[in-house]
């Protein structure tokens, strides 16, 4: 619930029965939550003639409660997996900035004892320092296939705002597997 709302007094009306309610909520949502369960609990009481409106209300009810209690079990089952390829994705970094160091490193080492200056042209001397220059450049600007890698998980692990997050409720399952399968290495619109 957003604090910075006010609350507000909505009169509905469920199964013939009115009723003052006092909330945050925006006036469209109140309205169609009160459409459904007034929906449900006359469907209930149509279909079967010996089941009162106090009876359809509790079974509604009883199964609104069943509904929220499995979200909240597969949406703490989803956190935890974040919180694993949230793991994977700072092992993976880690190990992406360590093979970077010891590639900068091997590729010090093998560099050959520069020959003397005088061997050489000035002119030449300077030329082949200056394309060394620009070798390093390249090689520095392009991304390792590893952190492009690391880039695209931290994507799809992006904090959406609020809206966003609601209307992808339903492709956390998709989302995870993207990961699962950037973490293994295969491309993400690949099957399993």
């Amino acid at each position: 619930m957003n604090q910075n709302k006010m609350k507000q007094k909505y009169e509905i009306e469920i199964a013939d029965v009115q009723l003052s309610i006092l909330t945050d909520e925006s006036e469209e949502f109140v309205k169609d939550i009160v459409s459904r369960l007034d929906t449900l609990i006359r469907t209930l009481t149509v279909q079967n003639k010996r089941c009162a409106k106090i009876d359809a209300a509790l079974l509604c009810a009883l199964d609104a409660l069943g509904e929220k209690v499995k979200l909240e079990k597969k949406i703490k089952n989803l956190e935890t997996q974040i919180s694993l390829y949230e793991a994977n994705l700072r092992r993976l970094r880690t190990d992406d900035t360590a093979a970077e160091a010891s590639d900068a490193k091997a590729v010090k080492e093998e560099k050959p004892a520069a020959p003397k200056e005088e061997a050489k042209p000035k002119k030449q001397a300077a030329k082949s320092k200056a394309e060394e220059t620009q070798a390093k450049k390249a090689s520095a600007e392009k991304p390792s296939p590893r952190a492009d890698k690391v880039k695209e998980i931290e994507t799809l692990l992006r904090p959406k705002n609020e809206t966003e997050a609601l209307k992808e409720k339903d492709n956390g399952g998709d989302k995870i597997r993207q990961i699962e399968d950037l973490l293994r290495g295969r491309p993400s619109g690949d099957a399993k």
